[in-house]
């Protein structure tokens, strides 16, 4: 095997504003949903100014490939095979990380706690073209790697983190499955022989533990990591969160900056806990997160899980844009602090067997439809007055806070085109409101298609269109709010929220917008 050479051509910026800011996740296309290709589980900027505007991407299964994605739609640009390199168990490809010219391709998964060594495989990075091809073999450069023993190994062996330090080369690897995530550290070297035994370098901060069907314990559930190619900015996340690590000062150690307390950044949430998030608007997996080649962004891509929203045309690659400064945030739901006068919130449903009845005073809004009988549908109506943002606002954020009372399947909504207020019924509305494209947008604003049956007395969120709040307060007049529709088709089990009546203030619906001014 011949020594790599790293190829020092990363640009880096210099003089750039570390303002961590960041808009909410925007989808910009859905990710390759093939079989090979639906277990995203790490995501790298390239290091190669020929592959700006591109990401590579690893996949649990299988273990011998990597695959590009353009970061402009999400689009496949070419799936490379590393050249022998085994794909037999217990590979479990979690991260990827790029330095130096090279990728770094984390071999460390190990749900069953059994594996004594993990490697890592480092490869020269290939020019990308848009087409498939190999990484030989004279390419690649497998490292052997153990965690320490004694007490400074972790009591689980699991690991999907990797942070590869963009100036030295160095590797740092994060465990997933301690309540407190362990720092473990590899210096560069051209060449490794025999098995490298990790040093521990102690805790980072501590990662705020979350409850996962997958683990079925609490642990920390760090999935993924990466740093800026300045390596000046470093984000962690876990299923439900993403960590902002700050290090302009470059003399401070990546191990010494994750000791720091972080800035928590936009996500648009994600993890198997309850209630569940659903694709398109959220992540049910997501365990990949990158910078941009110029460190302007940030993106995240979750794993495929049909049963949780994934199909072909919703799986999103999320993208969140640096904010040119710091965003104001603004929440609106009725009687509560900070905003305690404000009753500026209209909700109702409409049913199409009591087509007279006014909903507009009871306490929950129903959304929910018999299978196969369109009259005997309920449909949901929201409206926030916004008129408190300024209507030159640059709307950067905006999530819907509802409470589930009662039952619990999916829904979407969808962005109202016409009047109504809480008298409106049924006939009023002159046979209620569809999504025809004319009472209110075809396109849904948001969805949660997850079948939450069991849950109930639980705040959900759901990741609204920043552009359905940027229309609704540059052109007040235009705000009609949203209609709510059940997704359960087909054996017509609807869900109940608890609606601005609610005599629990906190649970009634609350809209929270993020914006600039201009």
């Amino acid at each position: 095997m011949r020594t790599l050479l790293p190829i020092l051509t990363r640009r880096r910026s210099t003089g750039r504003s570390l303002l961590a800011e960041f808009a909410d996740g925007i989808s910009v296309g859905n990710l390759p949903s093939t079989t090979n290709w639906q277990e995203i589980s790490g995501m790298a900027c390239p290091t190669l100014p020929a592959n700006a505007g591109k990401a590579w991407i690893v996949s649990d299964s299988p273990a011998n490939m990597l695959a590009a994605i353009s970061l402009t739609d999400a689009s496949n640009q070419g799936v490379w095979t590393l050249q022998g390199v085994s794909v037999a168990s217990p590979a479990d490809w979690e991260e990827v990380a790029a330095a130096l010219g090279y990728l770094y391709v984390g071999d460390f998964g190990d749900n069953a706690n059994a594996r004594a060594t993990f490697n890592i495989h480092r490869c020269i990075e290939p020019h990308l073209t848009g087409s498939d091809g190999t990484i030989l073999s004279a390419d690649i450069h497998t490292i052997v790697c153990a965690f320490p023993g004694g007490g400074s190994a972790p009591t689980h062996k699991d690991a999907e983190a990797l942070i590869v330090d963009p100036d030295t080369g160095d590797l740092y690897i994060i465990t997933k499955r301690e309540s407190i995530p362990g720092v473990y550290f590899l210096a560069h070297q051209s060449t490794y022989s025999g098995t490298q035994t990790l040093t521990y370098l102690g805790k980072m901060w501590d990662v705020p533990d979350i409850t996962t069907v997958p683990l079925g314990a609490t642990a920390c559930n760090v999935v993924g990591a990466t740093i800026s190619s300045d390596g000046k900015e470093i984000l962690v996340k876990n299923y439900d969160a993403i960590y902002y690590f700050a290090r302009p000062d470059k003399a401070v150690s990546i191990y010494t900056a994750l000791t720091q307390t972080p800035v928590q950044v936009s996500y648009v949430g994600g993890g198997s806990v309850s209630p569940k998030k659903s694709h398109p608007g959220a992540e049910p997996q997501g365990e990949a997160v990158c910078f941009s080649f110029d460190n302007a962004n940030y993106f995240t891509a979750s794993e495929y899980i049909s049963g949780e929203g994934s199909t072909a045309s919703r799986f999103p690659l999320f993208k969140y844009t640096r904010l040119p400064k710091a965003a104001t945030t603004a929440a609106f739901q009725d009687g509560v602090a900070p905003t305690a006068g404000y009753a500026g919130t209209l909700d109702t449903y409409i049913w199409g067997t009591n087509p007279a009845t006014v909903r507009g005073t009871e306490t929950t809004i129903v959304l929910d439809i018999t299978a196969g009988t369109p009259t005997d549908d309920r449909r949901a109506l929201l409206k926030f007055d916004l008129s408190a943002i300024p209507a030159n606002a640059v709307i950067v954020g905006a999530r819907l806070d509802l409470w589930i009372s009662a039952e619990g399947q999916g829904w979407t909504w969808h962005r109202v085109l016409v009047p109504w207020d809480e008298s409106s019924t049924y006939n009023t509305l002159t046979g209620g409101i569809t999504n025809d494209g004319v009472e209110a947008v075809a396109a849904e604003s948001a969805r949660n298609g997850v079948n939450l049956d069991t849950i109930v007395n639980i705040s959900v969120r759901d990741n609204l269109l920043v552009s359905d709040v940027q229309a609704m307060v540059s052109s007040p007049s235009t705000n009609y709010g949203w209609l709510g529709l059940n997704t359960d088709t087909a054996t017509g089990d609807g869900v109940q929220f608890d609606s601005r009546q609610s005599v629990t203030a906190a649970r009634r619906p609350k809209l929270t917008v993020r914006y600039y001014l201009p």
